[in-house]
């Protein structure tokens, strides 16, 4: 039996989530709080790596299980 359908979205797209809500935390709060900008874009730097990496994965499964 397969994983349930939120559990297999959550460990495909969780990490490009995480990505849209640093860049919207960024973009709004760089006027009033910079080191909180600043740690929101590292955070948006850091997690649109493991997107990437973590969507690489998904197409190779995808391609491998065709």
């Amino acid at each position: 039996m397969g994983m349930p359908t939120l559990e297999r979205w959550r460990n495909d797209y969780f990490a490009i989530v995480v990505i849209i809500g640093c860049a919207y935390g960024f973009i709004t709060s760089w006027e009033q709080h910079k080191l909180l900008a600043i740690m929101l874009f590292i955070g948006f730097i850091v997690c649109r790596t493991f997107a990437f990496f973590d969507v690489k994965r998904m197409w190779k499964k995808r391609v491998q299980q065709k």
